[in-house]
């Protein structure tokens, strides 16, 4: 073999290494969850993190937060029509903003009220949170049960990512941000100023404010599907894992309080996943909401 060829194959061999090389992530820049990610490209989260495409039009547009700020603004993107979606003006057109667009809730009921975390000092929980609720968005499949075993069903992958919770961003948006500077990913993230689940938002102006940003960014990246179809809806719900003792398990198979608030970030044991919506898990309340005030995306949710 000559010396020309074995310089090829050396330079070949050597920037394999370098794309496989563990991304350093900046010291204080994000929770070691992000840093164990990027520091293990052999890992399902890396694989996944890596396969994202914020410029695949036909993604879904995930919604990450509590049970009523998910479906109050799924509500708002499945029925708004505040914009021309000729020329973006915003003026009503008769169509839905979101004509040909899925929406996909990631109703964090396991998690939420998020506010725990913060009067208990355990703000690094939530930002590991709000990054394993990115991921499971960018993940192509959903397990299918509570149970670690169960066959995972597919889902569509998220192109444009909602966080609905003030307290994410203010925690946890450097994560975030984080991830995807270091991973090289180019998914658009659109942190909710306001609560739109909260109790004086009754009139939606939170929801219609990140509808709007949602809107004029998707405009810009051209990202919409331009498919002549309504939006549509799916929801998944967050619910704790089957195994874990028995006193982290509240009634109704949520997380005990104490447990939930107390839990240490970076364990590599999971403690929740999310599975796809089901009446048997939500409240009567939440039920009682969304049968009244979010028929549409109810209504998307059980279609099947």
């Amino acid at each position: 073999m000559n010396v020309k060829v074995i310089a090829i194959i050396a330079t070949g061999l050597l920037l394999s290494m370098v794309s496989c090389r563990q991304k350093q992530v900046p010291s204080g820049s994000a929770v070691p969850y992000v840093a164990r990610i990027l520091g293990t490209p052999s890992s399902g989260e890396y694989t996944n993190l890596m396969a994202a495409d914020g410029s695949n039009v036909s993604g879904a547009i995930a919604i990450i937060g509590s049970p009523l700020a998910c479906i109050r603004l799924s509500e708002k993107f499945l029925t708004g029509d505040d914009f021309d979606n000729i020329d973006g003006r915003t003026a009503p057109d008769g169509l839905p903003d979101f004509a040909g667009e899925t929406f996909i809730s990631y109703i964090d009921g396991a998690n939420a009220p998020y506010e725990g975390y913060v009067s208990s000092n355990n703000t690094l929980m939530l930002r590991e949170i709000a990054v394993r609720n990115f991921l499971h968005a960018l993940d192509t499949l959903a397990s299918g049960s509570i149970f670690p075993d169960e066959e995972r069903t597919p889902k569509p992958r998220a192109k444009m990512i909602v966080f609905a919770s003030p307290l994410m961003k203010e925690y946890a948006s450097q994560d975030i941000d984080t991830l995807l500077h270091v991973s090289g990913r180019d998914i658009p993230v659109v942190w909710a100023e306001e609560d739109p689940g909260a109790p004086e938002d009754s009139l939606g102006t939170a929801a219609s404010s990140v509808a709007a940003r949602c809107y004029k960014i998707m405009r810009q990246r051209n990202s919409f599907t331009h498919n002549i179809a309504w939006p549509k809806a799916e929801g998944f719900v967050s619910m704790p894992v089957y195994g874990l003792a028995t006193e982290c398990y509240a009634e109704g198979g949520y997380f005990s309080e104490d447990f939930k608030y107390s839990r240490i970030n970076n364990n590599k044991i999971d403690t929740y996943t999310f599975i796809r919506y089901s009446d048997e898990y939500m409240s009567e309340d939440f039920l009682h909401t969304i049968r009244t005030k979010a028929l549409k995306t109810y209504r998307e949710y059980v279609q099947d």
